[in-house]
């Protein structure tokens, strides 16, 4: 298991191998409680691995992380939360998708 990112309340980590294309294809992220450290929420990402049309529809896309992503900063700019870094952040991510 490879941790990916982790900064005391969040941590993701890669749960298999590489796949088709060379990317892995299941993370899990556990939130951990500020005080105790315990986990209170652990949850999979499971992405898409292989065609569509070899393998069927079985996992997220990039596409579908990256237009959640962007939603929820379009409402943090149009709320109580709006700023320079949340509206940089909103453009690279719909430049990324885009992209993809």
């Amino acid at each position: 298991m490879e941790e990916v990112s982790a900064d005391g309340t969040v941590e993701v980590d890669v749960l298999d191998e590489h796949g088709p294309g060379g990317a892995h294809h299941v993370y899990r992220i556990t939130l951990r409680d500020l005080d105790s450290a315990l986990p209170i929420l652990t949850q999979s990402i499971i992405f898409q691995r292989g065609g569509i049309l070899e393998a069927g529809v079985n996992g997220v896309s990039c596409e579908a992380l990256l237009a959640i992503v962007s939603h929820r900063l379009q409402h943090f700019q149009a709320g109580v939360f709006p700023c320079p870094e949340n509206q940089v952040a909103f453009d690279a991510v719909n430049e990324a998708l885009q992209a993809l």
